[in-house]
């Protein structure tokens, strides 16, 4: 693994780790709300819910704590990585607009500095496509949209769900307003 590590570094590698989806795969259990779901299953129409209630892999007897390792190891796989210096992006192939946001909350319990893991997912990402001149920071002469908190999503990324107000294009959006058009409490 080392050696593959070494081998991203070299090669300028990019990675997308989605470890959202094997929190489900490893923790999840039927007719119990799945870990990666958690923090807003409750907000969710009922009929979207659903989905966090439906499990994960098939857990043979005896190998439940196996199961919860293994997903450890993720986490683990993660910040060896970021201590590398392996380049990482924030995403998600899950649930748009909510599982991005507990990706980044993983990537902070992975060992990722919260201010590192908005960065990642800003600025970070901007290099990434070549189009850091333009966006990824606020900064005269960018491009900016925002998502304003009522936090300090560098010390504690899970601040990002505090969003009040998001600018988009110049627009102002009360967060309230577009969780009720899509019918999220």
């Amino acid at each position: 693994m080392k050696r593959f590590i070494r081998l991203l570094v070299a090669h300028k590698t990019v990675i997308d780790p989605t470890i959202h989806l094997y929190s489900g795969m490893f923790t999840a259990r039927q007719g119990q709300v799945s870990p990666d779901c958690t923090p807003f299953a409750d907000n969710l129409p009922v009929q979207v819910r659903r989905i966090c209630l439906t499990g994960g892999l098939p857990v043979p007897d005896g190998m439940d704590a196996t199961y919860r390792a293994s997903w450890e190891q993720n986490k683990k796989l993660l910040k060896a990585l970021w201590d590398a210096g392996v380049r990482i992006v924030a995403g998600t192939d899950s649930f748009a607009g909510f599982t991005l946001l507990r990706e980044l909350e993983f990537d902070e319990e992975a060992g990722i500095p919260p201010a590192d893991v908005l960065a990642l997912a800003t600025i970070g990402a901007a290099r990434v496509m070549k189009h850091d001149k333009e966006w990824g920071a606020i900064a005269p002469g960018k491009l900016a949209d925002l998502v304003l908190v009522d936090g300090q999503p560098d010390v504690h990324v899970s601040d990002l769900r505090k969003a009040v107000t998001v600018v988009k294009g110049g627009t102002l959006y009360p967060c309230a307003d577009l969780r009720a058009a899509i019918g999220v409490h």
